[in-house]
């Protein structure tokens, strides 16, 4: 880990939600077909995060119905995913208050927790652009 202050990744997820699953195995070091193209348009995010210059945080708004999560959802999520240094938080208000419409969606957040950027909901903008900002300029 580095000394300087991090920014944090806001992955918000779903439980139903195919690509969510593909984005989590592929931040917590799963190499296959379905993260290939991920580890490929953002090649420094995973490391990155492995280094502690970006802390990623899991929020599930949804579970397998599209209903809000409870704790399991969470505990099912981290055995799926697992990977000590991701948190996995469940709590449908994140999705009624930042997210997009789409899963999965992300948001950056700077050192000091100020929001960097976060797509206004309902903009139909990239979901992944965050991850470009951390693979391009931190």
């Amino acid at each position: 880990t580095t000394n300087s202050p991090a920014y944090f990744v806001i992955d918000v997820a779903a439980q139903w939600c195919g690509p969510c699953h593909n984005a989590a195995d592929w931040i917590a070091g799963v190499d296959n077909p379905s993260t290939a193209p991920l580890q490929a348009t953002y090649p420094t995010v995973r490391q990155k995060v492995k280094d502690g210059r970006i802390w990623w945080v899991t929020f599930v708004v949804q579970n397998i119905s599209g209903e809000a999560p409870t704790i399991d959802d969470a505990t099912t999520w981290y055995s799926m995913h697992e990977d000590p240094q991701i948190p996995i938080f469940f709590d449908a208000r994140i999705q009624a208050e930042y997210g997009s419409g789409q899963f999965p969606f992300f948001f950056l957040l700077e050192p000091t927790l100020a929001v960097e950027f976060w797509a206004t909901p309902g903009a139909n903008a990239d979901p992944f652009f965050p991850l470009a900002l951390v693979d391009e300029y931190l």
